[in-house]
């Protein structure tokens, strides 16, 4: 086997999610979009990716935004950890998103732009305590309130654990899937140590359920290694919360850094893995 293939995979797509990969499939988006809106599209649908990439913008990135028939554009982003920021963000992704629609000459035209209808919606699946149905409005984070605001923006957020919202797990096969495939490798990572033998008992039960059973004979090892990966970095920063330390400020986000790469390491991950996924090098990481 070759390993340092392997290792370099499992690095370029850690910067991007195990829910990304799943939901970058149009059938699957297609069968999400039918569940959150009650629709009955087809596979044939048209359907156009306008996800903001990392490549292009380095200080913007969501994690899937698409249009649908050119009529309706959808910002799905998944979330471990509750940010109240949400509606801001995604204020900035959609301006972003219809910037790159249009060039620049045709925001001054006579002629009124057409755009597609928005609609932003979070999925949650972390460990804190959320309701299973909640809305974010941008007027909530407004220094003054006022009764009808000039600019208003609703998110519309979901916790899809595995228990909840299940109204919609039922009616998305697809993300009830995703819940339990989460559920699985949660239970294995509070056990301890990630190793081959635990990957292969995951994928095992995977099997034995019939959990996303084509996407995982094709990125089994790799979408395992991922979302543990995710789960220790999220780990690592509910500790740093917990020892005082300000995500807002570069000491913290030093020591939310140290930490995960800490747990990364106890739980026998590769230090050039640890390094790409940290930003520390592979020096400090061996001290720590």
């Amino acid at each position: 086997m070759n390993t340092e293939k392997k290792e370099d995979t499992l690095v370029r797509n850690y910067k991007d999610s195990v829910f990304r990969m799943l939901f970058n499939e149009k059938k699957n988006l297609i069968e999400l979009y039918n569940a959150l809106f009650d629709a009955d599209y087809d596979e044939d649908t048209p359907l156009e990716f306008e996800t903001i990439e990392e490549v292009l913008f380095k200080t913007i990135k969501n994690d899937i935004a698409f249009t649908i028939e050119d009529r309706y554009i959808v910002l799905v982003e998944h979330q471990s950890t509750i940010n109240e920021n949400m509606a801001v963000r995604d204020l900035v992704y959609f301006s972003t998103i219809i910037q790159n629609m249009f060039s620049n000459k045709d925001f001054y035209r006579r002629k009124a732009l057409i755009l597609p209808n928005p609609s932003f919606i979070v999925l949650y699946n972390g460990t804190e305590e959320l309701p299973d149905f909640e809305t974010i409005r941008l007027s909530d984070q407004y220094r003054l309130e006022e009764e009808n605001p000039a600019l208003q923006l609703t998110v519309k957020v979901y916790n899809v654990n595995e228990g909840s919202a299940t109204e919609l797990l039922n009616k998305c096969k697809i993300l009830w899937e995703y819940s339990r495939f989460v559920a699985i490798v949660r239970k294995y990572a509070e056990e301890g140590t990630m190793n081959n033998e635990v990957v292969q008992k995951i994928l095992k039960e995977c099997r034995e359920e019939g959990i996303l059973t084509e996407f995982l004979d094709k990125h089994g090892e790799e979408a395992v290694n991922m979302l543990f990966l995710e789960m220790t970095e999220e780990e690592a920063r509910e500790l740093s919360k917990e020892d005082g330390f300000s995500e807002g400020f570069d000491e913290g986000i030093q020591e939310g850094m140290r930490l995960t790469a800490q747990k990364m390491k106890q739980k026998g991950i590769d230090l050039a893995v640890i390094a790409e996924c940290t930003g520390l090098s592979e020096q400090e990481i061996e001290t720590l």
